[in-house]
């Protein structure tokens, strides 16, 4: 079901997502209304979402461009001794950004959750040699830093490998 939806925004952008989302083309394909998108995910949802990550584009250029912009004008930042932001930095800044604009779901209000998203979407940017992460940002999140979202499933494998030793533990395991 998630490969299809993926293929109707690749569709849709012409392939070219960045300017889809950057111009609010996205307003031409997804209704603003309570029909599912996918899932969990309306389309009120989806365009709430675009909207906010449009205003992000416009405003900062990128994610990352963001991401580091909170970063420097928030006291106390976290680096290691390279100058790379740790990713529950990063993690702060995304939840804090969407939830400011009343979009919650696709990314948490607050890092207080496990973030499995943001997790995720922070492995696949940070992480090198792989062939499924990109690792294009491994040189401003510090790699090592990477949380592994303690969902139902993971905490039961960390459990059997023994990594944990209860089910009360943090929903967020350092990756190192």
């Amino acid at each position: 079901m998630f490969l299809p939806r993926i293929q109707f925004l690749l569709d849709c952008s012409c392939r070219e997502p960045y300017a889809w989302i950057k111009e609010g083309l996205f307003r031409q394909y997804i209704p603003d209304d309570s029909a599912c998108f996918y899932r969990l995910y309306d389309n009120h949802l989806m365009v709430a979402f675009f909207s906010a990550l449009q205003e992000m584009l416009t405003g900062h250029g990128c994610i990352r461009a963001y991401i580091q912009d909170y970063c420097m004008t928030k006291p106390g930042n976290i680096t290691d001794e390279t100058g790379r932001i740790e990713a529950i930095e990063a993690i702060e800044a995304l939840c804090e950004f969407f939830a400011g604009r009343g979009v919650v779901g696709i990314v948490p209000k607050d890092t207080r959750s496990c973030c499995k998203r943001v997790c995720m979407f922070l492995r696949w940017m940070v992480r090198e040699n792989s062939p499924v992460d990109l690792g294009i940002w491994s040189d401003f999140i510090a790699p090592r830093s990477l949380i592994i979202p303690l969902d139902t499933h993971v905490l039961q494998e960390a459990l059997r490998l023994r990594l944990v030793t209860g089910k009360s533990h943090p929903c967020l395991l350092r990756s190192d």
